[in-house]
């Protein structure tokens, strides 16, 4: 799956989108098929077997987060539209099986590790955006962190923590938090970030005009978290 920016699946996808490899030519009439039906054109697709029972899964990888969406039920984000998914998977079953009777290389009937199974195959719509922004977020250098919170030099400024795409920023007190909120300094925090992003924003995805940091408070952390990260954050 396309999760975290050191994952297989994401470096192969951003090398594809760079120009540097090409789609694998077993996909490339599921990639047609799908930009011709929902007018959305993947980067790449991906095929696995997951888990102890080998479930084959599809994973469609487009560009955009805003297009990914565009898969999944209104009613039930995590979960596909069923009509989108029910159409994508008759188109596959439709495509293997004249694969496997053209005797297509790498696809076959049988038992052999290149096979590609429609039965129980979950299809997943993943974005590209979502992880590029991830790994923008993490290039940061932590030395320009630190400098960052010296340059701010506020006496309420606890901390400064990113996780994923998301940078918090923790003052002492929620008080403090509801203060700061809606405030010009929140804001000028907000651009001494965005400034930080820059130079790894190598898509450009993170736009200064829809960027804000978050706000917490250390008393939050503390009274609500056990002052333990790994419980703030999972």
């Amino acid at each position: 799956m396309m999760i975290r920016p050191w994952d297989k699946d994401y470096q192969e996808t951003k090398e594809i989108l760079l120009g540097n490899k090409p789609i694998h030519p077993d996909f490339i009439p599921i990639a047609d098929f799908i930009s011709r039906q929902f007018g959305v054109t993947p980067i790449n697709i991906i095929y696995h077997k997951q888990g102890d029972n080998k479930r084959p899964s599809l994973i469609v990888c487009v560009e955009y987060e805003a297009q990914a969406i565009l898969f999944h039920d209104p009613s039930n984000p995590p979960f596909l539209d069923k009509i989108k998914e029910r159409l994508i998977i008759d188109y596959l079953k439709g495509l293997w099986a004249h694969s496997i009777h053209s005797k297509v290389k790498g696809i076959w009937s049988g038992s052999g590790a290149h096979q590609y199974v429609v039965r129980d195959i979950v299809i997943f719509f993943s974005a590209f955006e979502s992880v590029a922004k991830m790994e923008t977020n993490q290039r940061i250098p932590i030395a320009d962190i630190s400098r960052l919170k010296e340059t701010i030099h506020h006496s309420d400024l606890w901390e400064i923590s990113r996780i994923g795409s998301h940078v918090t920023f923790f003052l002492q007190t929620d008080q403090q938090v509801k203060e700061l909120e809606n405030s010009k300094e929140k804001k000028y925090w907000a651009d001494l970030y965005f400034d930080l992003l820059v130079p790894y924003n190598e898509f450009d995805y993170f736009k200064r005009e829809n960027f804000d940091i978050l706000l917490d408070s250390k008393e939050n952390f503390d009274q609500n978290y056990q002052s333990n990260w790994y419980y703030y954050f999972k």
